[in-house]
């Protein structure tokens, strides 16, 4: 028996079955979903293959299930970490917009005056480190 399935990598049918596993977890959510599988999936390929290994050998298809159901739950989790991070950010820029452009130097003295950043580690010279405070 051959056995056809759908999945994210080379074989060309991937996009296909991305885009379908995100349209209907949309439609599901009356929404759409801002989160990426592909990622998700790339991230940790290799449980992916043993997940779809594991699925193809049988009709027992709880493994899989619960794979795709880890899988989307992660690529959530990672889409909120990408919008938090970015909103911080961008409230940092905003904080901060009025530093002048003039000499690096100059603009790291007055971050570090201003609390928008703080030494890292030890200082001194090029191996100077700064951590930003978001």
């Amino acid at each position: 028996m051959v056995q056809r399935y759908l999945h994210p990598f080379e074989d060309g049918n991937g996009r296909i079955g991305r885009a379908i596993a995100e349209k209907a977890l949309s439609q599901g959510i009356g929404r759409p979903a801002l989160l990426s599988l592909s990622q998700a999936i790339e991230a940790r390929k290799q449980a992916y293959y043993d997940a779809l290994s594991q699925a193809q050998r049988s009709n027992e298809i709880t493994a899989w299930v619960t794979y795709f159901a880890g899988t989307v739950l992660t690529a959530q989790t990672d889409a909120e970490e990408a919008i938090g991070f970015t909103l911080k950010k961008t409230k940092f820029f905003n904080r901060y917009n009025g530093v002048s452009k003039a000499t690096a130097t100059r603009d790291l003295q007055e971050l570090l005056k201003l609390g928008a950043i703080h030494l890292s580690g030890d200082a001194g010279g090029r191996s100077t480190k700064y951590q930003v405070n978001l």
